[in-house]
């Protein structure tokens, strides 16, 4: 059966993605201890949570030189911490 987008409720009708997000967080918004932050060469990076059995892989969408990511503290003036394809500056 094909659902017209139009028609599709996100509430009533959550896509696997939503339901695998919804099993991990559950209901509590449960939080994860980061254990180990790990950096490539190639501008990915792996976060390993709750003594490693949770792992976050992260990849850019891109090869060209320009910036791949950015973590900062919000409303904090502390220098940000920046992975270009030149490697990582803070």
């Amino acid at each position: 059966m094909q659902v017209n987008s139009s028609e599709f409720d996100w509430d009533r009708n959550p896509n696997r993605r939503d339901e695998l997000i919804r099993d991990l967080f559950g209901s509590d918004g449960q939080e994860f201890l980061i254990d180990k932050i790990e950096v490539a060469s190639a501008g990915d990076f792996n976060i390993s949570m709750d003594n490693s059995s949770l792992v976050l892989k992260v990849l850019p969408d891109s090869s060209m030189n320009e910036e791949y990511w950015r973590f900062f503290k919000r409303n904090s003036e502390e220098p940000h911490f920046v992975v270009t394809a030149n490697g990582i500056s803070l």
